[in-house]
C-alpha cells in the first residue's frame, strides 16, 4: 500500500499549546519507552529554521519525525478523525509560544512542596514534643561548698574501662625517648614516650 503524498493530505495546522505524541529516536522504533506526549512550547513558522518547533519535555523534534495532535492548545481532547499521524513538515505552522512549565521546573516544585510539608511537620511535632517535656530548673549562679563532697581523683569518665594505673618504666626510671636526650621526662603516671 502506497503513502499519501502531502499534497493529498488534509490541511492541519499546528499551535503553540497543543499537545502531541511522537516516538523519540532514542529507542528503536516501537519500544514503550520512546513513546512521548508532550506540549508545544513554541512554534517558528521561518522555512529557514531547522527545529520549527519546541517542546516542554525538551526533546528535539526534526522536520521528518511522526506525530499525531492528541489534545487542542484549549485542552479538549481530539477525535480520533480529526488528527491522524503525520511528519511534522506536513503540518502548517501557527507562530506562537505557550508558557507552560518543563518537566524538571515540575519536578522542582513538587520536592520543594514535600520538603516543606516535611519541616511543617517535624516542626509542629516538636512543638509538641517540647511542651511534654518537663520544664528545666534555672541553674543556680551559687556553688555551695557542701555539695562539693566528691574526690575528683576517683572520677572516671564512663566510657573508659576499670582498669587500675599504670605507669610506664622507662619513664620512671627517667630513661629518654628514642628522640634524642633532650626529651628526658621524669616519672609521671600514664604518660608514655612518643615512638
Amino acid at each position: 500500500m502506497a503513502g499519501l503524498s502531502a499534497t493529498e493530505l488534509d490541511p492541519e495546522s499546528l499551535e503553540a499549546g497543543e499537545q502531541i505524541e511522537y516516538y523519540c529516536r532514542a529507542f528503536v522504533c516501537g519500544d514503550p519507552r520512546g513513546y512521548r506526549r508532550a506540549v508545544i512550547t513554541r512554534v517558528d513558522s521561518d522555512e529557514d529554521v531547522e527545529f520549527p518547533v519546541a517542546v516542554n519535555i525538551r526533546d528535539v523534534i526534526s522536520t521528518d519525525m511522526m506525530m499525531k495532535r492528541v489534545e487542542d492548545r484549549f485542552g479538549n481532547p481530539l477525535q480520533s478523525g480529526e488528527a491522524m499521524r503525520r511528519k511534522l513538515r506536513t503540518f502548517h505552522f501557527v507562530p506562537g509560544s505557550f508558557a507552560v512549565k518543563s518537566r524538571p521546573g515540575a519536578l522542582k516544585e513538587v520536592l520543594e512542596g514535600v520538603v516543606r510539608a516535611a519541616f511543617a511537620a517535624v516542626h509542629e511535632g516538636v512543638h509538641h514534643v517540647i511542651d511534654e517535656i518537663v520544664p528545666e530548673t534555672p541553674q543556680s549562679t551559687e556553688s555551695s561548698s557542701d555539695e562539693d563532697d566528691t574526690d575528683l581523683e576517683d572520677c572516671r569518665p564512663t566510657s573508659t574501662p576499670n582498669i587500675p594505673q599504670q605507669t610506664n618504666r622507662a619513664v620512671q626510671k627517667g630513661i629518654p625517648c628514642r628522640r634524642g636526650p633532650e626529651t628526658t621526662r621524669k616519672a609521671t603516671p600514664l604518660r608514655r614516650c612518643a615512638r
